[in-house]
């Protein structure tokens, strides 16, 4: 947890009201409303943007909002970052609560206890945390993990999905190289169209591609996948799965596609 206040609630505070320029440091409130740069690192307690903003360096600070469009050169260290505009930061990103409801691009790895975003969001490494929720568009170059997963959009992760709670609304077509946890359940909004999508006609609302899948409880639907391995599994509706390798129960409904099931000890 960052703790600036009682450190820095004495120093001044930097405005920008229009179009300017400052150079970094420490300070107890950082308002930008028009058109504002800062050179140098930033430390404060409050960071806010209404306009647009760069900082070339990186940011430590208790809170981090911008409902314009903000670039950070550096990495950002906070207790809460809010976006309700576009913002971009070349380094990484490290808070308690992260929330996104505009467009948010981290080259780097985000790490947030509470992860929440309904606009766009792409990280370019990866990305963990505790309790995550998504429900606009999202992409991670590398790994995401969290004990508590939940989406309802569309979504690409080049790596690894691991959660212990996993639950995937199929809003559209989504990509991950691999998922683990331990319970993982995949499904769609309405089976109805995403039945006519995964037949290849016109309507084609939800489907998620990966390589394995891999946990205790498995309940998914529209799904294709080379592997599917767990305890107790249920392949529903729609699911187009070459192997899987179960120890406990194991069941296919609709019009699922199982190639080889196995079980195992």
């Amino acid at each position: 947890m960052v703790e600036l206040r009682n450190e820095l609630n004495s120093k001044g505070d930097l405005k920008i009201s229009g179009s300017g320029s400052s150079g970094g440091g420490d300070f107890n409130c950082v308002r930008i409303s028009g058109s504002g740069k800062v050179t140098g690192n930033i430390r404060c307690v409050d960071f806010s943007t209404s306009g647009s903003s760069r900082v070339d360096g990186s940011l430590e600070t208790e809170t981090f909002k911008t409902s314009g469009s903000s670039r950070i050169e550096g990495d950002i260290i906070a207790n809460e970052v809010r976006t309700s505009g576009s913002a971009n930061v070349h380094g990484d990103v490290t808070t308690e609560e992260f929330q996104c409801n505009g467009s948010s691009n981290i080259d780097g790895n985000l790490q947030a206890k509470e992860l929440s975003a309904s606009g766009s969001i792409k990280v370019g490494n990866n990305v963990s945390g505790d309790r995550m929720k998504f429900s606009g568009s999202f992409e991670f170059g590398g790994n995401c993990e969290a004990e508590e997963f939940q989406s309802s959009g569309h979504f690409h992760i080049k790596g690894l999905l691991n959660a212990e709670t996993m639950d995937i609304n199929l809003g559209s077509h989504c990509k991950v190289q691999e998922i683990g946890g331990n319970k993982v359940n995949i499904y769609s909004r309405n089976p109805g169209l995403n039945l006519l999508g995964f037949l290849g006609l016109k309507f084609n609302t939800g489907k998620l591609t990966c390589n394995t899948i891999e946990a205790d409880e498995v309940d998914i639907a529209f799904v294709e996948a080379d592997l599917v391995r767990g305890n107790n599994i249920v392949i529903r509706e729609g699911c187009n799965i070459q192997k899987v390798e179960y120890s406990g129960n194991y069941r296919t409904e609709g019009n699922a596609k199982v190639v080889e099931a196995i079980k195992v000890d």
